[in-house]
């Protein structure tokens, strides 16, 4: 399995999340999983946690890679792996498809990674534009 850079980077990463015209700045540390990113994000969307997700990344070669939901049959899986085994640069980016019969599609882009703070132990938003989209059909519009 390849990852977009070799070296593991360690540090605060301040990502851009986008889903259409809406956004979120979240931080989180290196050593975040990737499952507590994928309910981070749909946290800060107000979205449930009750549907398979996969986080989509490319590589060096440009083949795109595969993060997993842990229910899901093959590895790799997002709670085994963390935001700084990617090696992700500034402007990078990934994807994070949620619900695969609505089949949302968040797009990830690195802002910056920060040098480290021991204090942060979490992921925390920073900023929001933007109304987030409800998950479901409101029931009152039929």
């Amino acid at each position: 399995f390849l990852w977009p850079q070799e070296e593991p980077m360690e540090g605060v990463y301040v990502l851009t999340v986008f889903l259409g015209d809406t956004w979120r700045q979240l931080a989180l540390p290196h050593t975040c999983a990737l499952d507590t990113l994928a309910d981070t994000i749909l946290d800060a969307f107000a979205f449930d946690r009750d549907h398979l997700y996969v986080f989509e990344v490319e590589d060096r070669f440009g083949s795109v890679q595969e993060i997993k939901h842990f229910y899901m049959d093959e590895p790799p899986y997002a709670h085994e792996t963390t935001i700084g085994e990617f090696g992700l640069q500034p402007g990078q980016h990934m994807r994070f498809r949620y619900d695969f019969g609505e089949d949302w599609r968040f797009e990830i882009v690195v802002d910056r990674i920060d040098p480290t703070d021991r204090r942060m132990r979490r992921p925390k938003q920073l900023k929001t534009h933007g109304e987030a989209p409800l998950q479901y059909d409101d029931p009152d519009d039929e």
